[in-house]
């Protein structure tokens, strides 16, 4: 405090004469000519040494006399009559200072800088004015009046309206003059103090030594290395008690007592769960109180402390959970003993027995690292040469990442080394030179490196991840080595080399950009690196022309998957908002550059680059994500899949969410199960001799072809995580697959026993996500304290028993209890060390989650069903938040020594605003049948919808990849989510779900369940008897049962009766409905179709008398197993309460499962045949009685039949039924649709095509009301057909026109014929009938959607007046709809309720291409799927004409002939598929084998008297006679009108058509991508080598490929002599693609050992500390004389800080950099500048 004083008299006043401030800014007072100086000085004060900017000012007479008429003291105003008065006004530019004592530390963000400053510390200012009278020689310093100012936003990391203000304000006045009376005696023992710069004090308050002395003292004794003596603090040890700069006034015991105290605190409130929230024990903020004590702890205080809390515990509870509690806040608190202690704990070895929670504490533990000392550092880095770190390889990659990062932030980049770390205290820790780097840790990650290499990737990806951390010049030669495949020529560890590159590019880009383009540039580089490549390009600030060569490179670029990364990263920069000034320069040039590149629009197996931002105004904050993915020729898979989540803002940027995904071998799993699939389907099948002798023969071809089996990758997956520092990488391989797989098998017995005795599991985890520590000298003497933090408190406790009743239903019983706590905490103020108290204010935003419940999950019959139930613990009976979300500003007189959170201290006063308390409070128990309350209590102006929009936009996108706690205002509010079980009218909720399937054939009159559902009554019978009924009773149990079947219950039959009357009625209406629709067709249908409803009507008919009886036999068995059921739960002495309530879950499933079967037995029964899938769920909240019981419950049922693969019909039945003691019956609805599709059947003919009837249509029917009540009718009747415009479209489309000619040429299967067929099949047109009920047409909902729909066509609307159309109690609608022949716009008539309304002209985006008109050559998934990969699910090869376009669109002449060619088969020595064809002038012969099965068309060819194109077909050279359809299981031949043949495999997914002429291979790539060879190429998606030979050679024209898979015998014409020989010459030269990696290494070394002199570059001028560089590039003659000069103008702007050092590299190696245009310019200056050199 006295330097305070003293700082704030001095006055260096010797730049104020008038002399020396010729040329600088002057302003002219009211005496003309005389100058008012404003000058610049380094002055040294409490706030350190720093410019320091006066301005003095005479005052005019009537300013002196207001100021002495203010003060009122006559005396000192006698003291200065007749003087002239002088205000000095003295400001301080702290951001230039040469010493300043701010500690500052943070973790978990990027503090940044933009350039101008020298920290990101919170805003800061200090204004010194004085009064003086006299002369500026000699004067009375009449008063001094200082004002000391630091801000910070209220939001913590994030910028808002709402600040947090730290004000000083000191005033000395003069009082009076006095002459000497005595002299004041000399202290006995002065102290010196060289300089006014603030000290901060040794440990307590009292302490006369600061740290600054001490560290002097160390200094000059020698005991510290590496320090400079211009620090504030000495560096701390391994084991003393840190020298905290946040004072303390307890002892070391006392402290530790504290520790001990809070940490049971947290761990008994936790357990209680209620009582950890903020209102009662707030255990997130006792998590801050422990943290603190434990970073003022010495090492062997922390063992005592360890010691204290083990011996509380007990040895079990703390090795099970209280052991991981400890060493988490241990590894928050980061000090230099924290890091000894957990040292320790990892050689101990006992981390080793949960690798997976201890990678996190070890992690966490090196993020937080406050002091990362040389010493610290050394000991680091010999740990993780540690065995314990070694041989887990979970926590090696966490610890080496984790340490590696610390290393880079801590000593490397200059950036973060000043803004995370106190380096303004302790000076710089460490540096990139220092041995323990440089060689110590380099080597042994660079040795790891190559070893690791020869066992797995896992530990390659570790080493490289580490390296890549770094960022040094030394370990970018190493990820060279890793680029150039010198350590694994995989290409992901290659790409992972690539991107860890980014870090040091980013600070010295011109090294690294030409390595990068070198990349690129490379064809012959594997596409996963260079993809990398191209993203790291981006981030070494590229020029125009750098992305104008990669636009125009991807016109010519042979990699598909290179050439849609190109485009998709150039898309996605130039859509960044420009509201973000970080992409400005990025988006500038990508906008530029975009229309030169190639547009890509192909499907997702191709490779993207894809990034969003959201800019939050009121936050000033933007959210980026990113989505990229990797694909390679090899996988229809994408390869690596990377996601991250930035959040940036002014001060500072947090990767919240960085995750990177690796894949490879996804072909051998799929392989794997195709080869389960076919075993189960052979198995009890003997071996046939057809097939036997099938596989032989096509090895023989194989052989003869010399096609063999590539080597297949292993399947591996590596999980590259990063959260707010935290670094984790999984590794999931073949070896460690095979660890889990037998742990697991051998302890499984052991878990069975322990699971039914039951399982306790106990878990507790606390954090500090974020964070940040301050501590600000300040005028008055006293230094403020800023502390930000986001503490989070995560405990459950969960016990798990199974509990089977029977083999039939398993089940688990689960009791868990869960709390949460979160906290955004911050702090200001200053500590007095007087009172010994903290006085300041913060604010505290908290979030208290908790649940106890009590759950079972149980199975039967494909019926997963979860039953939750309140915890039966008195303690959790009473009302208690489940939800609690807290804002409290306040104010605090805190007491250092207190023990309690800050918030809960006595002293700590809420702010209350000037706005009135809004309270509110909504019982919810009518809605949820929970006795459940929201509480709201806040001071916000107003709570509204436009409220509630504002706090979503700004949360949204922030909750969006990051933990997060909601941003409001930091006004006082409370909302509390309450819920006391004891007197909820629900006590447990049961949630269940199920799936069955079911077949009918056209035959049978059975529906047989192909599911989990019993088929029959015998098989119910028997799973009953089963599970209720004594072994020894199982015959009589079986009799009863069955007697009781034949004579139901009364009930049980009327029942049953209703349900059948229900269904005659919805009969009725169905034939009603038809008769509609058969008025909208043509009358030679209308008869077709009216006899078969006759016929389904005499089917209905009968099915309703079988119905009726399946239902009362299966609703009475229910009826029966509930009876049962009670009467075991008597046997087992249940309660009749407890009985009932079991037995009633076990009727409710029958129940639910009879209800499904008779829906899919309606279904079935209406498509005659087919199969069908079922899906039910709901819902049930039980309550006391089970008349209180809230039931809703849905059932869908979705059926579907081919016939003879023309028409589809397609049969969907919804039901939901609803239960509540609120309604007078249960509400039920009932939604039953109808669709047919008629498929073409023609396939090729164009003409045919456009005349077939391919009309389609949808019935749909419901209804809903209350059960046994009139209900409310809905009816649609849809029919979508083709009309005349779209036939004369057709045939007047420039593809047609072309296809003519193409067809004219023998060539029916070209581009433009396939996209004519595809018209020529579409439907354009739509006619629709829609019948609703009056209260829906007429309801007040419906009109607020009709007018919003109105509102936004308004452009293409137009409506009239019409006659109303009703009938009965429904309105009736008409509904035209028709798109035009290209699916770009659309036009849509509604006529209905008295008005008509067209909308026309509707244009439809690029999303509806493909999909509209509506193809009815393909269903709609296909059409989907067929779009989504551009065309390439399945990929089309094309052999007709004499020539050929591969499945990768290769196009190449040649000719088929009489011998047997491969046009397509697995590229294996025993293929699973093969396809083949051989061609005469008389016939042409298709032949596939599947799997040993031989398929083979022998399709004789049209001749000029012969029409039909007869086909001979053959399986397993067994003739089989076709009409249209033969099907054999997974494979059917079958034949179209147009005379085309076609054999498919569903298995494979592969077909194979021919009319005799042209053939078309058609295969999807999920399983056979790249593995396939023959004329239609390898399935690749890669245009470039497509069409290899057999042996896989690469032939100088694919013509020679193609050859090589003719199949000689001798008797055929064979390939020609002159291209055998030629043939047989390039195989023995044998050309194979091959990856050549890029030799990086050499053009690293040349950017870095290159002095380059280029001619054009910013000029540097250093000044006054700072470095000033001009905005435009100069000409400058490095080599050479300037021959002429000229004078020019220039504008310099000056920057300070971490950030100038990569800005002056940029600078010195001629780049232009543009960001210092955006920097307000400092000064202008004019330089010479050369003509020409």
């Amino acid at each position: 405090m006295k330097k305070a004083l003293v700082s704030q008299f001095q006055q260096d006043l010797s730049k104020a004469d008038s002399t020396t401030i010729q040329g600088m800014n002057q302003v002219q007072s009211s005496k003309s000519g005389e100058p008012l100086p404003v000058f610049k000085v380094e002055e040294t004060s409490v706030l350190g040494k720093c410019e320091t900017v006066y301005t003095i000012s005479r005052l005019p007479e009537y300013l002196i006399r207001e100021f002495e008429e203010k003060e009122g003291k006559e005396e000192s105003s006698r003291l200065c009559s007749g003087k002239e008065y002088y205000e000095i006004l003295k400001t301080k530019n702290l951001d230039r200072c040469t010493e300043r004592p701010v500690y500052h530390e943070s973790y978990g963000t990027w503090s940044k800088t933009d350039g101008t400053e020298s920290s990101s510390l919170p805003s800061q200012s200090s204004v010194t004015k004085t009064i003086i009278c006299g002369s500026l020689e000699n004067h009375i310093i009449r008063k001094v009046e200082t004002e000391n100012r630091i801000l910070s936003s209220a939001s913590g990391r994030y910028e808002s309206e709402e600040k947090l203000d730290i004000t000083s304000v000191s005033i000395l006045d003069l009082e009076s003059i006095e002459s000497i009376r005595q002299e004041i005696p000399s202290p006995s023992s002065p102290k010196e103090c060289p300089t006014l710069v603030y000290e901060y004090p040794s440990g307590s308050l009292y302490s006369s030594k600061t740290l600054k002395h001490e560290q002097i003292q160390q200094f000059n004794s020698g005991l510290i290395k590496g320090q400079s003596k211009n620090s504030f603090a000495p560096f701390p040890d391994m084991t003393s008690a840190p020298q905290h700069l946040y004072p303390r006034s307890e002892s070391q015991r006392e402290l530790k007592q504290k520790v001990v105290e809070a940490f049971t605190e947290i761990i008994e409130s936790s357990e209680k769960m209620s009582e950890s929230s903020v209102n009662e024990k707030d255990a997130a903020g006792l998590s801050v109180v422990a943290i603190r004590g434990l970073s003022q702890l010495s090492y062997e205080e922390l063992k005592e402390v360890k010691q204290t809390i083990k011996s509380q515990h007990g040895e079990g509870k703390y090795k099970s959970m209280i052991q991981k509690a400890f060493f988490d806040l241990v590894s928050i608190a980061g000090t230099n003993p924290c890091m000894k202690l957990i040292i320790d704990e990892v050689k101990s070895g006992e981390m080793n027995e949960e690798p997976a929670t201890w990678s996190w504490i070890l992690s966490n533990s090196l993020r937080s690292v406050k002091t990362p000392t040389e010493e610290l550092l050394e000991e680091l880095v010999e740990l993780l040469k540690h065995q314990h770190i070694q041989q887990n390889r979970i926590i090696r990659a966490a610890y080496a990442m984790g340490l590696t990062e610390l290393i880079n932030k801590a000593c490397i980049n200059p950036e973060s080394q000043m803004n995370e770390f106190p380096t303004k205290i302790y000076g710089e820790f460490c540096h990139p030179e220092m041995s323990v780097i440089k060689e110590n840790l380099i080597p042994f990650l660079s040795r790891k490196l190559r070893e690791s290499s020869r066992s797995e990737m896992g530990s390659v990806i570790t080493y490289v991840n580490a390296l890549g951390n770094l960022g040094t010049e030394q370990a970018s030669k190493e990820l060279m080595e890793v680029v150039e495949g010198r350590i694994s020529v995989n290409p992901h560890p290659r790409s992972v080399a690539v991107y860890k590159l980014i870090r040091p590019a980013r600070e010295n880009p011109s090294v690294y950009r030409p390595v990068f383009l070198s990349l690129i540039e490379n064809s012959a580089e594997s596409s996963e690196v260079r993809m990398a490549a191209i993203t790291a390009l981006t981030y070494c600030y590229p020029s125009t022309a750098d992305l104008q060569k990669l636009a125009v490179r991807s016109w010519f670029e042979p990699s598909e998957q290179v050439s849609t990364y190109i485009y998709s990263t150039l898309k996605t920069l130039s859509q960044l908002p420009s509201s973000v000034s970080e992409f400005d320069d990025l988006k500038s040039k990508a906008e530029i550059t975009l229309p030169l590149c190639k547009p890509s629009f192909e499907g997702i197996q191709n490779s993207r680059s894809l990034q969003v931002v959201h800019f939050i105004e009121s936050l000033r904050t933007a959210v980026s994500q990113k989505l990229q993915w990797t694909s390679s020729e090899e996988s229809f898979y994408p390869r690596s899949i990377f996601t991250s989540t930035q959040v940036m803002g002014l001060a500072s940027n947090a990767d919240t969410l960085e995750t990177s995904f690796y894949m490879q071998g996804a072909e051998y799993v799929l392989d794997k199960l195709y080869e389960m699939y076919s075993d189960f389907k052979n198995q009890g099948k003997g071996p046939q001799p057809e097939v036997v002798k099938n596989k032989s023969v096509i090895k023989e071809k194989m052989s003869k072809l010399n096609i063999k089996e590539e080597e297949q990758e292993t399947p591996e997956a590596h999980l590259t995580l990063k959260m707010l520092g935290l670094q984790k990488l999984y590794s999931f391989d073949e070896e460690y697959v095979r660890e889990i797989v037998n742990r697991i098998t051998a302890e499984l017995p052991k878990y069975q026993a322990e699971l039914e005795k039951g399982m306790d599991f106990e878990h507790m985890k606390l954090m500090d996500l974020v964070g940040s520590e301050y501590a600000f000298p300040t005028e008055s003497g006293m230094p403020v304290y800023l502390s930000s933090r986001t503490p989070v408190v995560f405990y459950s406790k969960s016990e798990v028993k199974s509990a089977w009743e029977s083999n039939s239903m398993p089940k688990m019983e689960m009791k868990i209890k869960g709390v949460l706590n979160y906290k955004r905490q911050l702090t200001g103020g200053v500590i007095s060390p007087i009172t010994e108290k903290f006085y300041g204010a913060g604010v505290e935003t908290s979030m208290h989650v908790s649940a106890p419940l009590s759950a079972q999950v149980s199975y039967r019959n494909g019926q997963v069903q979860v039953s939750i139930e309140k915890s039966e613990e008195p303690e959790h009976q009473r009302e208690q938040p489940w939800i609690q979300y807290e804002v409290q500003p306040f104010t605090t007189e805190y007491q250092l020594s207190e023990n309690v959170p800050m918030q809960k201290s006595r002293s700590t006063k809420t702010i209350e605003s000037r706005e009135l308390v809004r309270e509110g409070e909504l019982n919810l128990e009518k809605y949820t049948g929970m006795d459940m309350t929201l509480k709201m209590r806040t001071q916000e102006p107003s709570v509204d919808f436009l409220k509630l929009w504002e706090v979503l936009k700004v949360n949204i996108p922030l909750s969006m990849g990051s933990p997060h706690i909601p941003i409001l205002s930091c006004r006082r509010s409370s909302f509390s989510l309450l819920v006391n079980p004891r007197s909820s009218e629900v006590q447990s909720i049961d949630f269940f779900v199920s799936l069955d399937a079911a077949t009918k054939t056209e035959e049978s009159t059975v529906v047989k369940m192909t599911g989990f559902s019993s088929n029959n009554e015998e098989e119910q019978i028997k799973q009953i008897c089963d599970e209720f009924a004594p072994k020894n009773e199982f015959s009589k149990c079986k009799e009863e049962l069955e007697e009781k079947i034949e004579n139901p219950d009364r009930d049980v039959e009327e029942e049953c009766e209703e349900k059948k009357t229900y269904k005659q009625y919805q009969v009725k209406q169905l034939q009603q409905q038809q008769q509609q629709c058969h008025q909208q067709v043509q009358q030679v249908q209308q008869q077709y179709q009216q006899l078969q409803q006759v016929q389904q009507q005499q089917q209905q008919q009968q099915q309703q008398i079988g119905n009726k009886r399946q239902c009362m036999v299966e609703r009475q068995l229910c009826k029966e197993e509930k009876k049962m059921c009670m009467e075991k739960m008597e046997e087992k002495s249940k309660s009749t309460t407890e009985a009932r309530k079991i037995c009633q879950v076990v009727y409710e499933k029958c129940e639910s499962e009879q209800i499904t079967k008779t829906t899919v037995r309606e279904v079935l029964y209406k498509l005659e045949k087919g199969s069908a899938v079922s899906v039910s769920m709901g819902a049930i909240l039980r309550g006391q009685e089970q008349s209180e019981d809230k039931k809703i419950q849905a059932h869908v049922v979705i059926g579907h039949k081919t016939e003879e693969r023309r028409t589809e019909e397609t049969q969907v039945s919804m039901k939901m039924t609803v239960h509540a003691p609120i309604l007078r019956r249960p509400f039920t609805s009932e939604v039953h649709a109808n669709g047919k599709v008629q498929r073409p059947v023609n396939q090729w003919n164009i003409e045919d095509l456009l005349k077939e009837d391919v009309t389609s249509k949808v019935l749909v029917h419901g209804d809903y009301g209350f059960e046994g009540e009139q209900k409310e009718k809905i009816q649609a009747t849809i029919i979508a057909y083709k009309s005349d415009k779209q036939v004369e479209f057709v045939k007047d489309t420039v593809e047609f026109e072309r296809c003519s000619k193409d067809e004219s040429e023998g060539r029916k299967l070209s581009r433009d014929c396939k996209e004519t067929r595809y018209h020529a099949a579409s439907l354009d047109k739509v006619s629709a009938k829609l019948s609703l009920p009056r209260s829906v047409a007429d309801s007040r909902i419906t009109e607020m959607a009709t007018e919003a729909v109105k509102l936004w066509y308004m452009p293409y609307l137009s409506q009239r007046s019409i006659e109303k159309r009703s009938s009965g109690q429904e309105e009736e609608y008409e509904i035209e709809a028709e798109v035009d022949g290209r699916g770009h716009g659309l036009t849509v008539r509604v006529s209905g309720n008295g008005e008509e309304v067209e909308v026309k002209n509707v244009r439809l985006s690029r999303s509806t291409k493909g999909l509209l008109p509506i193809c009815t050559q393909e269903s709609l998934i296909t059409r989907v799927f067929q779009k989504m990969t551009s065309f390439n699910s399945p990929s089309s090869c094309v052999i007709e004409g004499g020539k050929v376009e591969t499945f990768d669109r290769l196009e190449y002449d040649y000719q088929l002939n009489d011998c047997e060619q491969i046009l397509f088969t697995e590229t294996s020595s025993r293929p699973r598929i093969t396809v083949s064809s051989k061609e005469t002038p008389k016939k042409q012969e298709l032949i596939m084998v599947v799997d040993g099965h031989k398929y083979e068309v022998e399709i004789q060819k049209l001749s000029r008297h012969s029409r039909d194109n007869k086909a001979i077909v053959k399986v397993n050279g067994e003739e089989k006679q076709l009409r249209s359809i033969f099907d054999d299981e997974e494979t059917y031949i079958s034949k179209s009108m147009d005379g085309v043949y076609s054999i498919v495999s569903r298995k494979y997914g592969v077909s194979v058509k021919s009319d005799g002429k042209s053939i078309e291979v058609e295969s999807y790539q999920h399983f056979l991508r790249n593995k396939v060879s023959g004329l239609c190429g390898d399935l690749n998606g890669e245009k470039t080598a497509d069409l290899k030979s057999s042996k896989g050679c690469i032939m100088s024209e694919p013509r020679l490929a193609a050859f090589s898979f003719m199949l000689e015998d001798g008797k055929c014409r064979g390939i020609p002599q002159q291209e055998k020989s030629e043939l047989k010459k390039e195989e023995q030269r044998c050309v194979r693609k091959e990856v050549i990696p890029t030799k990086v290494s050499k053009i690293f070394r040349y950017e870095l050992e290159s002095k380059k002199t280029p001619e054009l570059k910013h000029l540097i001028e250093e000044t006054k500390g700072q470095t000033c560089f001009s905005k435009e590039l100069i000409r400058v003659c490095g080599s050479s004389y300037p021959k002429e000069l000229k004078s020019k103008l220039v504008e310099f702007v000056c920057t300070s800080g971490s950030r100038t050092e990569i800005l002056k590299r940029r600078v010195l190696s001629g780049e232009l950099v543009e960001e210092l245009n955006k920097i307000p310019t400092c000064f202008q200056q004019t330089v010479y500048e050369p003509k020409h050199c």
